[in-house]
């Protein structure tokens, strides 16, 4: 049986850095996809604790959260996770695990609307010792505010926070995010999709995604990628494994995105030895799905 090392090592895609995207390839459906060199040089990865360079990122899971509720849950009522400070710790011990388990970065996709607290990434950052890259972006359900934005003015949002540094801290982002679910999207994800490849195109900062793989949503999503010119070797398409439709996934590969296979359970144990055991349909417990 593999080591928990050495499954990670199989299972996760490549890191994800501000410069650089690597990217998967299939010849032909039948092919096994295989992963190719870069195109450039890797570049610079933002993390919470400062901009590090491509080649320090080392083992990288692609689409974590360390803390995901919805705008300002912890302020209003931090007791329900029992108190900020016992929350941090008991990431920080989760974080270290992580650390001992091959793990030296993780991407945290939780957006604004999620939740975002840049001050605890910070934190659990600097203690835990894992490298923490933070995200610009929205997720699923619109808040009335960017609801009411069309799409270059969030293209325009996600780019200050980019340049500037998010919220009051000076933290920039090392992605942006963008999330659609089911088997079409709602006006406003569409909107978010267009304005992530725009700040994309403006900034170099790759894109990261939240997709339905069960309903083929990296198709929809990469359709929007095509109409506004984004190079696919800057996008991750994530949530993968939850698909076992190889000429979907080949498809999507063979344009040059990456594939995130990021939704793990609980233990991955189980996974290393019975993996129809966590596909669709079946009863093992599952990440939150965001």
């Amino acid at each position: 049986m593999a080591t928990r090392r050495q499954f990670l090592a199989q299972m996760a895609v490549a890191s994800i850095a501000a410069g650089s995207v690597p990217m998967v390839h299939a010849s032909n459906a039948a092919a096994p996809i295989q992963p190719i060199a870069p195109p450039r040089k890797l570049g610079v990865a933002q993390t919470v604790l400062g901009p590090i360079s491509g080649e320090r990122m080392g083992f990288t899971a692609p689409h974590e959260h360390v803390l995901a509720s919805s705008t300002d849950f912890m302020r209003l009522w931090p007791e329900y996770r029992g108190g900020r400070s016992r929350f941090t710790s008991s990431a920080v011990d989760r974080m270290k695990v992580a650390k001992a388990a091959g793990i030296d970065t993780i991407v945290d996709c939780t957006t604004a609307d999620l939740g975002r607290d840049l001050r605890l990434l910070q934190e659990v950052s600097r203690r835990s010792g894992v490298q923490i890259v933070a995200t610009t972006g929205h997720w699923l359900t619109p808040t009335p505010s960017f609801e009411a934005r069309t799409a270059d003015e969030l293209a325009d949002f996600f780019t200050l926070e980019i340049e500037r540094g998010m919220e009051d801290t000076g933290i920039k982002p090392g992605v942006i995010k963008a999330a659609h679910e089911g088997d079409g999207m709602t006006p406003f994800q569409e909107k978010v999709f267009r304005a992530a490849a725009r700040a994309s195109k403006r900034t170099g900062v790759p894109v990261t995604t939240h997709s339905d793989a069960r309903h083929r949503g990296g198709e929809q999503q990469a359709a929007i990628f095509k109409q506004e010119a984004l190079d696919p070797r800057t996008v991750c398409i994530g949530h993968n494994d939850e698909s076992t439709d190889f000429d979907y996934l080949a498809g999507l590969a063979r344009r040059g995105y990456t594939l995130g296979v990021d939704h793990l359970f609980y233990g991955c144990r189980r996974w290393a030895v019975a993996p129809t055991a966590f596909l669709p349909g079946s009863t093992g417990r599952r990440w939150s799905r965001s």
